[in-house]
């Protein structure tokens, strides 16, 4: 025969005696978002540019200007400062006043 299980019965436990004070949860502070810089808001505002005078500006600029920001790019993986400011100031320029200086 196999053995016979009892029932399990739970200890006594102790009666429930809720805590002297209630629970007052903390009063959360409203988030309030930083302020927003005031000033220029594009890149053209900063660099106080009036980008309806770009609109003319021959493919071979264009050209010209994207491969100036590819050489200051490459510059930078090697840590040639000097060089890739040098590019952006001839691309600045031949974007500003179409030609290379």
């Amino acid at each position: 025969n196999p053995p016979t299980s009892q029932p399990y019965i739970p200890p006594a436990s102790q009666p429930y005696n809720p805590p002297a004070q209630p629970y007052n949860p903390p009063v959360q502070q409203a988030y309030n978002s930083p302020p927003q810089p005031s000033g220029p808001s594009s890149t053209a505002e900063i660099l106080n540019l009036d980008l309806t005078q770009f609109h003319n500006l021959e493919y071979d600029k264009i050209e010209r200007i994207q491969k100036l920001c590819r050489f200051a790019s490459s510059s930078l993986n090697f840590q040639d400062f000097g060089a890739c400011l040098d590019n952006l100031q001839r691309a600045m320029n031949l974007i500003r006043c179409a030609r290379e200086e």
